[in-house]
């Protein structure tokens, strides 16, 4: 079939999907409930967006205005500089078969951590953030921590956004925890450059909007 540009066109919808369009909504432990702002809210702050989005750029400047302000469940919308919609993984499970073939089953499924890279202000907000996290789980210097994951496992979420800042997919990742918080690297060689740390985080499943939700 002959190359047609339109077609091409017509089948990106919107232009695709824009890996820097993203937003991601977490809560730490013990800092309350109702403090993450929706995401339609975050996102016309953000963005300025329309629509479900904000109420126009007015609305967003004051929206901005109330998100941050040194509270690591905002300042994660902000500074969260990189994060990843989740792989999907089904195990197999091969049966021999007679005359050599190989029968394939599904098998169990399974998570991989979810990575975020984070950048550092100068307060190390959502440093601590993280640390006190982990700190949570099993306290540094006496090594005991709370017995179930109630106690410290939280629901955070990852929403692609388009470029008009409304949402077009959430993951939400359940009972999530970190297993590590990644090394800040000094050096007087980075002069112009903002610090930054990575998080693996840890979770029980996701739910992906429009498939198990």
């Amino acid at each position: 079939m002959p190359f047609n540009i339109d077609q091409f066109r017509a089948n990106l919808i919107n232009g695709g999907a824009r890996a820097n369009y993203y937003l991601v909504r977490g809560q730490f432990p013990g800092t309350g409930s109702g403090v993450v702002n929706a995401a339609a809210s975050a996102a016309g702050a953000i963005f300025g967006g329309g629509g479900a989005a904000g109420a126009g750029i007015a609305a967003g400047v004051a929206g901005a205005a109330a998100i941050g302000g040194g509270n690591p469940n905002n300042q994660i919308q902000f500074l969260c500089k990189a994060a990843s919609i989740p792989a999907v993984n089904l195990g197999e499970v091969t049966v021999p078969a007679p005359g050599g073939r190989v029968l394939k089953l599904a098998g169990d499924r399974t998570f991989d951590n979810w990575e975020l890279t984070v950048y550092n202000d100068a307060t190390f907000g959502l440093r601590n953030a993280f640390e006190k996290w982990s700190n949570l789980i099993n306290d540094i210097s006496n090594n005991i921590g709370p017995d179930s994951l109630d106690g410290y496992g939280q629901n955070w979420a990852v929403t692609q956004l388009a470029r008009d800042g409304s949402e077009v997919k959430t993951y939400q990742f359940v009972g999530c925890w970190p297993t590590a918080i990644g090394a800040i690297n000094l050096s007087f060689d980075q002069v112009t450059a903002i610090e930054e740390f990575t998080v693996s985080i840890a979770y029980q499943y996701y739910i992906s909007e429009g498939v198990n939700q």
